[in-house]
């Protein structure tokens, strides 16, 4: 069994507006790469910490019960860091 973590698709939002009923798609697509194409489970999906990413997580969380969602901890150490030094 291999225990990687891997990076399955990288989407360029630059341009475009960000909300949760566009990036829900974008995940499934993702989930659907990884199960049919690769053979394997998904067992988390990270993403940014923002506002629709969160609503995103939340909805994903409801329609995949075993799949954790997550929010980018690169994202929350310098968040904790910053709230420290205000506080």
């Amino acid at each position: 069994m291999s225990c990687k973590i891997r990076t399955v698709k990288v989407h360029d939002a630059s341009g475009e507006r960000k909300t949760a009923d566009q990036l829900i798609p974008l995940l499934e697509d993702v989930i659907s790469t990884v199960q049919d194409e690769w053979g394997a489970v998904v067992i988390a999906i990270v993403t940014d910490a923002s506002g629709e990413c969160r609503k995103a997580r939340r909805l994903l969380g409801l329609k995949y019960p075993n799949i954790v969602v997550l929010d980018c901890y690169g994202h929350q150490v310098p968040l904790s860091c910053d709230r420290g030094i205000i506080n």
